[in-house]
């Protein structure tokens, strides 16, 4: 395998915090790397990633065989390099870096732990809740949907592009074609040929002038409109459907509401042990020593 030596090192560096206490406990699956008493197994991999990637990108993360393989890596490399300390005694530094590094995880090992065993409330609850009280954020302006075809100037003169799109126009009027099969056929519009011209919903000022007026110009279903010039080409329009101005409906937003409604659980979960242990009794601080610290910590003493 050949691995990106950047890539290897942002693997290794997302590794380090979870390297502190990787000897702790066996992890289980089977065995992908080996090398001496230096193993990587899939329990392992899969936490790391938990650990290191976010959540939103790692079905992406998995799906990238080159990424896992340097990941594997990074990994591999990392806790060979720890092996190779051996019996050498730490420096100050490095033993106040690794206790640094050990007390981080510990202390979101506890964090997680106390989130796992709380009683959680009904979070699409919540989120409904949310999502009526703040019924005002949740508003969608007049939308319309449209298939379109765009031919460009690109290759051609301004009249060959006019004269093509308009014998376009004419092959969808008379039934011929219809204008999704044309677009994957001949538009010149990148993303044609997957989504076959159709552009989804969109609202006002999110397309050039010329396209949004033709197209929310548009009555009913099925209404055509073009040929349209803009400073892309010619383009011709098909409206697909339209939406009334109104409330977004619960469904389209649940999922992000519900997810929000966690992240609110958890961050509440943390700001309560947070000021448990701001309030703890018989902790002594020595003000003087806060205060040279602020003052210039590096400043050498006389």
């Amino acid at each position: 395998m050949k691995f990106s030596r950047v890539a290897v090192m942002v693997a290794m560096i997302s590794g380090v915090m979870g390297s502190g206490l990787a000897g702790a406990t066996e992890s289980v699956g089977r065995v992908i790397m080996k090398h001496g008493d230096v193993t990587i197994t899939q329990e392992a991999l899969r936490m790391h990633v938990l650990m290191s990637v976010p959540k939103d990108k790692q079905d992406a993360f998995w799906a990238d065989r080159k990424k896992v393989e340097e990941f594997v890596f990074g990994m591999f490399v990392t806790r060979k390099l720890a092996e190779a300390i051996g019996d050498r005694p730490l420096t100050p530094d490095e033993k106040l870096a690794l206790e640094d590094v050990t007390s981080r995880m510990r202390s979101q090992f506890q964090i997680n732990y106390l989130h796992e065993t709380a009683p959680k409330p009904d979070f699409e609850k919540l989120a409904l809740e949310t999502y009526k009280v703040r019924q005002d954020e949740f508003m969608r302006p007049e939308q319309v949907r449209a298939e379109h075809i765009l031919i460009t100037t690109k290759d051609r003169t301004d009249e060959e592009a006019l004269a093509l799109a308009e014998k376009l126009l004419a092959e969808i009027k008379s039934g011929e074609k219809s204008l999704a099969d044309l677009a994957v056929e001949v538009s010149e519009d990148p993303s044609a040929k997957k989504n076959k011209g159709d552009l989804g919903y969109f609202g006002r000022n999110r397309m050039v002038k010329e396209f949004e007026e033709a197209a929310f110009g548009l009555e009913k279903a099925g209404d055509l409109a073009g040929p349209v010039k803009t400073r892309f080409g010619y383009h011709l329009i098909r409206l697909t459907d339209r939406r009334a101005a109104g409330p977004v409906p619960f469904d389209d937003v649940k999922e992000r509401l519900i997810q929000d409604e966690m992240n609110r659980f958890r961050r509440d979960l943390v700001d309560v042990e947070i000021e448990k242990y701001k309030n703890l009794p018989d902790v002594t601080f020595d003000k003087q020593a806060f205060e040279e610290m602020v003052v210039n910590p590096f400043a050498r003493k006389e």
